[in-house]
């Protein structure tokens, strides 16, 4: 593997590629500002040959890699590494012939389907509407001593115990960031918790603002805290306020297909499914 060293040498590298091969099958879906974060961080690497180009990315207790392939390729040797190792295949509808023969070389190399997630999205009605419904969810809310916040440093061990203790997470799910990146999002305010009334931390949201949209990675609740008591939709429904105000009309987010419940209670609070699909597949070393 070699280290990758600029975004100037990944456009090159990509574009040498493009121009050798025409017709390519990707699944790199990271933006310009994602590509920096790990090349200042030298967590990028490529590994190059005749028919494409691998790029690694290193998640410290995984690899994530990514395709730029020829699409008539059907065979390429991936690199044995000494960490478990990551892809994601994202796709809309039926399976197309690229992307089943990208399984084929996967399953051939060892790794195996292990979960799938659906995207969803909103996109925010009138503000007036959302701030009733938020209104509304926050004095339920109330009656059982739980408000809103947003996060401080402060709060970073107890943020961190409750993401780390959520079952629905697999070690891929979210990808690393370093404590210092999880204090800079606290501080420009992408971090929402609802506490108890003891200053007890009941649930943690984060989102990211990008290139015109809003992701939403995670929003968890701790277990005793997750039925009746209506702090979901409080959160959901600040997220799309905060859209809103922000000009930005698209909220996305991918939930685990075997979710039901999460599914249920997204569509409730004004998302929908776009039909695209992720599937994690992974080598365990």
């Amino acid at each position: 593997m070699n280290v990758l060293e600029s975004i100037e040498q990944y456009h090159t590298l990509t574009k040498e590629i493009h121009d050798r091969c025409k017709r390519l099958f990707s699944n790199i879906y990271l933006f310009d500002d994602s590509l920096k974060r790990y090349i200042s961080a030298q967590r990028l690497f490529y590994h190059q040959f005749q028919d494409g180009i691998l790029f690694i990315s290193d998640e410290k207790t995984y690899y994530r890699i990514y395709f730029l392939i020829s699409s008539s390729c059907n065979e390429v040797n991936i690199p044995n590494f000494n960490k478990n190792t990551v892809t994601r295949m994202i796709y809309r509808g039926e399976k197309k012939d690229n992307l089943i023969a990208t399984e084929k070389i996967l399953l051939n190399n060892g790794f195996n389907n292990d979960s799938s997630s659906l995207e969803i999205l909103a996109r925010p009605c009138s503000i007036e509407n959302l701030e009733s419904k938020y209104q509304i969810s926050c004095k339920y809310m109330e009656r059982f001593g739980i408000k809103l916040i947003y996060a401080d440093r402060s709060m970073y061990n107890d943020i961190i115990e409750l993401i780390r203790s959520e079952p629905v997470f697999r070690f891929y799910h979210l990808d690393y960031v370093s404590k210092e990146e999880i204090l800079r999002d606290i501080d420009l305010g992408y971090y929402r918790c609802a506490i108890d009334q003891n200053g007890v931390l009941c649930a943690v949201q984060h989102f990211n603002p990008c290139e015109g949209r809003i992701i939403g990675d995670i929003l968890t609740v701790r277990k005793e805290y997750r039925n009746n008591y209506g702090i979901g939709a409080a959160m959901g429904f600040q997220s799309l306020i905060y859209a809103k105000e922000k000009g930005i009309d698209s909220y996305f987010g991918w939930i685990d297909s075997c979710n039901h419940n999460s599914i249920k209670y997204h569509e409730e609070i004004g998302y929908s499914l776009t039909g695209k699909i992720s599937e994690e597949w992974i080598k365990i070393t």
